[in-house]
């Protein structure tokens, strides 16, 4: 299994908020806001799996 420090934790908590402040937008098409929306709930599976 493979371990994942707290750098690349954090740079992946990150990138997650910084998308999630880009999906907040009034002017983002449905298409991108869909794959933002996955995109995230990739990140925090992912997040998730490493923090174990």
């Amino acid at each position: 299994m493979e371990v994942y420090n707290e750098y690349q934790y954090r740079i992946l908590c990150d990138l997650r908020m910084a998308l999630f402040q880009f999906s907040d937008r009034d002017d983002i098409e449905d298409k991108a806001f869909n794959t933002l929306i996955e995109t995230m709930d990739a990140i925090e599976k992912f997040n998730i799996k490493a923090s174990r």
